[in-house]
């Protein structure tokens, strides 16, 4: 017995692992002294991980089920000097569909099989246990004698993979993939060499990183670019499909183009996102032909949409009431030999401006094959493979700038001799490169005795422009920028621009007899979390 050993995604839950051949050969001593031309038996296979292919009693036309082949199904058999090619094909050789076994979710078993005895003797021919020297040179037919190999091949074999993912981060490990295969013949010894084989292995299908290459863009211009980069996890991991629902080879195998999922979660308010409609990608050596579409109403799940018309460029994302903006798309083209990634750049647009006044925050971003598990994507794909959702998907995060200043005055006061006068500048002009940029600074009163005690704090705002300054007396106000006095006031003031750089200074003074006796200046505090 010998299988094929191919790499699958140990995220999903219908997985196509490799094909088991096993292969039947008559050595002497043939021992039986009746002519048999076949033999029945039962065969069955038991994996490590659930069985996924369909049931083979299903009425369903594209359930497409393991199934089972004797000498393959076009039966040719070898052409002897002298003969004509046979194509009739020899008892039992048609494809048999595998029962999944209702006591256990890892085995499929075929009862009653009935394989043709290696180089035996075909009816009306009898007393010929033993393999014939000519078969008069017929194989396969009356009066000759069965194929002096008995071939055995399963194939459509599915499989839970995402069973190996309990637990474990999808970004690190490989498991085995196994298949146990017991063969039971009516009134015959047997042996089974070999009984059990590894059939796959089952490696992560993705992997994730995500940048912001400048994130400054946010605050200066008011959106940004979040390069999210999706890479296969081995060559062939991702799929390929036709754009349309026709009937293609792949989808004849059963074999669904992969969709990728992308989320970012946590965006702050009045940040939007953008995706591109269309992408063609490649490989990190160079090559590849991976082409991605993005879907028009899919669900958040990967299920269901079609491809976006390709001329849009740009289209913005719905955000989701949980602050997460989801982008779903189709693989349309892939190298099965290359291990391919694709660069998506989603754009980060804060409201079509720069925003007033933000704080830092964090997005995360989570990317994951799909459909996730769930209702059938289409009609006429049910033998497709599906993919786990959870935390265990590939995630990273996006840091997104502050877009503001908040400054500290500790104590300003304009009570008895007192007074104090402010400036906050706007540094954002400078022979440096600095990106200039332009913004309300809402300046927060919050008394802490006499006549605005109590009260809640007083409310001003002014727009600063780069390079400007605005400048302000408790005492006077500023009248030009339509700043009143607050005479009496005696607390700290909370400045919040909404623009970086910002800078200020107080000047306390004391005045007797219109003159200045005692003076304190200090520069207000930029602090975070405000």
């Amino acid at each position: 017995m010998t299988a094929v050993q191919p790499l699958v995604r140990i995220e999903g839950t219908g997985e196509l692992v490799g094909d088991l051949t096993l292969a039947c050969q008559n050595l002497p001593p043939y021992g039986s002294s009746v002519a048999r031309a076949s033999l029945t038996a039962d065969l069955s296979v038991t994996f490590n991980a659930r069985v996924t292919s369909r049931h083979g009693d299903s009425t369903d036309p594209e359930a497409r089920p393991a199934l089972l082949l004797i000498n393959e199904t076009q039966c040719r058999p070898a052409v002897f000097a002298g003969t004509d090619a046979d194509t009739r094909c020899v008892p039992g050789s048609r494809p048999i569909p595998g029962i999944r076994d209702p006591n256990d979710p890892r085995t499929l078993r075929w009862r009653r099989l009935e394989f043709p005895v290696p180089g035996a003797a075909i009816p009306p021919v009898a007393g010929l246990s033993a393999p014939v020297a000519d078969c008069r040179g017929q194989i396969g037919v009356p009066g000759g004698c069965n194929p002096m190999l008995t071939v055995i091949r399963i194939t459509r074999l599915r499989v839970r993979a995402a069973d190996f993912a309990a637990g474990r981060l999808l970004g690190k490990g490989s498991v085995p993939i196994s298949a146990a295969v017991s063969l039971r013949i009516e009134g015959a010894a047997h042996r089974l060499s070999e009984s059990t084989v590894r059939v796959g292995t089952a490696v992560p299908g993705a992997s994730l990183t995500a940048r912001l290459p400048r994130p400054d863009r946010l605050c200066s211009v008011g959106e940004t670019i979040a390069e999210v980069t999706v890479s296969e996890g081995f060559p062939g991991a991702f799929q390929a499909g036709l754009e349309t629902g026709t009937p293609s080879t792949a989808f004849d195998q059963g074999i669904e183009p992969t969709r990728l999922l992308v989320e970012l979660a946590g965006l702050p308010a009045g940040i939007g996102v953008r995706a591109p409609t269309a992408l063609a990608c490649g490989s990190v050596l160079g090559g590849g032909a991976l082409r991605l579409a993005l879907l028009d109403g899919a669900t958040d799940l990967g299920h269901g949409g079609t491809p976006a018309p390709t001329q849009l460029g740009d289209v913005p994302i719905p955000t989701d009431p949980d602050a997460v903006a989801s982008a779903v798309y189709q693989v349309l083209e892939a190298d099965p030999f290359v291990q391919e990634e694709c660069a998506i750049p989603f754009v980060l647009v804060a409201d079509g401006r720069p925003p007033e006044h933000s704080v830092a925050s964090r997005v995360a971003v989570r990317s994951r094959l799909a459909p996730v598990e769930g209702p059938v994507a289409q009609p006429g794909l049910a033998q497709a493979s599906r993919f786990i959702a959870g935390p265990s998907a590939p995630q990273e995060s996006l840091r997104l700038p502050k877009c503001g200043t908040t400054l500290l005055f500790p104590f300003v006061t304009n009570q008895t001799t007192f007074d104090t006068a402010m400036v906050i500048v706007n540094t954002s002009s400078d022979p440096l490169g600095t990106r200039h940029e332009s913004g309300d600074c809402r300046l927060e009163f919050h008394a802490t005795e006499g006549l605005y005690a109590g009260s809640g704090p007083v409310e001003r705002s002014v727009r600063v422009a780069p390079g400007r300054q605005l400048s302000f007396r408790l005492s006077s106000g500023n009248a030009l920028e339509g700043l009143e006095p607050l005479p009496g006031f005696q607390g700290h003031l909370v400045a919040k621009c909404g623009f970086r750089h910002a800078q200020g200074f107080a000047f306390i003074t004391e005045q007797i007899g219109g003159a200045s006796v005692l003076a304190q200046g200090y520069l207000a505090e930029p602090v975070t979390g405000r």
